[in-house]
This record gives structure tokens, C-alpha cells and sequence, in this order.
């Protein structure tokens, strides 16, 4: 794994996506990332998303950890979404409370995604969707993550990101279906 971003063998790099709406491209990429990564709010009984979607849940784990977090439990792990990038941030409309997810100690306060977007033009016209990964060390040796709520509610706990969590996104159904591999 390289120490800093850049390209490596673990590198994933794929047009997911081609249309003729360049910031059409960007919404689709954006609402599949809100569907897969969202635990959705409460409406009715259900979560939803905007447009009263069924929320997936696919992260019920992470919101379940970070509400016992919330309710001053122990925890030992963050949640799983942190690999997408710190400041990881939630908000629980039940309790008004805050927890706010970052790296731990004075020297790093955020870790940019591994994920990049870009939608590039081919021509008039024509664009692609390009979703590139490029994992590294998440975090420098010994820093670990930081979880808080309030002014004396925190949590430090050892930083275990697993990229796999970016790759299923990837390897969602709206993009397989079109995909063409760039890298590797």
C-alpha cells in the first residue's frame, strides 16, 4: 500500500458511465452514493431518502455503533464509511446529538477520500463518468480515530479502514452494467 495517494497495483480505475448530460452523470453518481452509504431518515416508520426512496441500510452496522457511541457506550471500532474520507459526521434527529468522526491528535484534522469522481468530455455531447480509487495508508502509523459528542464524550479507537467498502460501490449495478476497466 503506498504511504501517500497515488497510482499503485491496488489502484481501481473505471468509466462507469457515458451519456450526453454532463451534470446528469454527476446526479446519478451522487444519488447511488446517497443510496448506498445512507441510513436515511424516518418517515412514517420507514427511512427513506429524497423522493421518498426506501433507504438500503446498507450501513445499518455504522449507525447503530455511532447511536450506542451517542447513548455513551463503549465502543471499540469506527464505523466502516470513514473510508470514504474523514470528517465523518452524524446526526440524530431523536436525540439533537452530534458525533463527529476525525482523525485523533493536533497534527490531522481530515483524510480526503481515496474515491475520485470526475466526469470528463469525450466530445460535443458526450461525457464519461470516471471513478478512480486510489487507496494509500489511510492515516499515518499510530494515528487513530477520534470520536466525539459534545465536550466530554470521546472515543479513540485504533484506525482499520477496509477498502472493499469503496469497491462494492463500485461494483454497484448502476455502473457494472456499463463499466469499462481502465485500470487494472
Amino acid at each position: 500500500m503506498p504511504e501517500y495517494t497515488a497510482f499503485s497495483r491496488q489502484s481501481r480505475i473505471w468509466i462507469a458511465k457515458t451519456g450526453t448530460d454532463a451534470i446528469e452523470l454527476l446526479n446519478g453518481i451522487g444519488f447511488e452514493m446517497l443510496r448506498y452509504r445512507s441510513y436515511g431518515r424516518e418517515v412514517g416508520g420507514k427511512h427513506v431518502l429524497p423522493g421518498d426512496i426506501d433507504a438500503e441500510q446498507i450501513f445499518a452496522d455504522d449507525h447503530d455503533l455511532v447511536l450506542r457511541f451517542c447513548r455513551d457506550k463503549n465502543v471499540t471500532t469506527h464505523p466502516r464509511r470513514v473510508v470514504f474520507g474523514l470528517p465523518h459526521n452524524y446526526y440524530f434527529k431523536s436525540s439533537r446529538k452530534n458525533v463527529d468522526i476525525s482523525p485523533a491528535g493536533k497534527d490531522y484534522n481530515r483524510r480526503a477520500s481515496p474515491l475520485f469522481i470526475h466526469i470528463h468530455r469525450l466530445k460535443a455531447n458526450s461525457y464519461a463518468a470516471i471513478l478512480a480509487l486510489l487507496p494509500a495508508s489511510f492515516l499515518p502509523p499510530g494515528v487513530k480515530i477520534k470520536l466525539s459528542s459534545g465536550r466530554h464524550h470521546s472515543a479513540t479507537v485504533d484506525c482499520d479502514v477496509d477498502y472493499s467498502v469503496i469497491t462494492d460501490f463500485m461494483e454497484r449495478p448502476i455502473f457494472s452494467q456499463s463499466k469499462v476497466v481502465v485500470w487494472p
